[in-house]
């Protein structure tokens, strides 16, 4: 797969959200996407190890499949 390292976006908020079922709330990061039209999501499951982006633009969506942190920097897989 390509990808490339980006900086984080711009921060909009931080908030807490119960999932499906959940007792505890996945901490979720809410950033700007790339373009500046939608927001990407970083969702932490704390207790699980377990955690994602989700990316909330059409286009960003479309261009990007992937993010990961790497350090300080995100990886975004094309």
């Amino acid at each position: 797969m390509d990808y490339e390292y980006k900086k984080p976006t711009e921060k909009i908020e931080n908030k807490e959200v119960y999932e499906d079922g959940a007792n505890t709330p996945d901490q979720v990061t809410v950033y700007k996407c790339f373009c500046g039209k939608g927001t990407i999501e970083y969702h932490n499951v704390p207790g699980f190890d377990d955690s994602f982006f989700w990316i909330e633009c059409p286009h960003c969506e479309e261009k990007y499949r992937y993010i990961e942190w790497c350090g300080y920097e995100w990886r975004v897989y094309k």
